[in-house]
C-alpha cells in the first residue's frame, strides 16, 4: 500500500461521510463556518490524491526506466 491507497481511502470515506450527513439531515451544514469548513477538508483530500497520484506514477515509472537502462528486464507485476 502505497500513499495514493492511503490518500484515496481517506478521500473515499469523507466523501460516504459528507454524502451520509447530507442525506440524513436537510439542512446540512448549518451553519457558514461549517459549510467552509467542509469545503475546505474536502480540496486538501482531493489536492493530497492527485498529488500522491503524480508522485506514486512518477516513481513507479523512474524504476521502470533504470531497470530497462541496467539491461534487465521490468518486473511482471501481480
Amino acid at each position: 500500500m502505497n500513499a495514493f491507497h492511503i490518500a484515496g481511502i481517506g478521500l473515499t470515506l469523507w466523501a460516504l461521510l459528507v454524502a451520509a450527513l447530507g442525506i440524513m439531515q436537510h439542512d446540512f451544514p448549518r451553519t457558514r463556518t461549517t459549510e467552509r469548513l467542509i469545503a475546505f477538508v474536502s480540496v486538501i483530500l482531493v489536492l493530497a490524491a492527485i498529488t500522491t497520484a503524480v508522485l506514486t506514477a512518477s516513481a513507479e515509472e523512474g524504476e521502470e526506466e533504470e531497470g530497462v537502462k541496467e539491461g534487465s528486464a521490468p518486473a511482471l507485476r501481480a
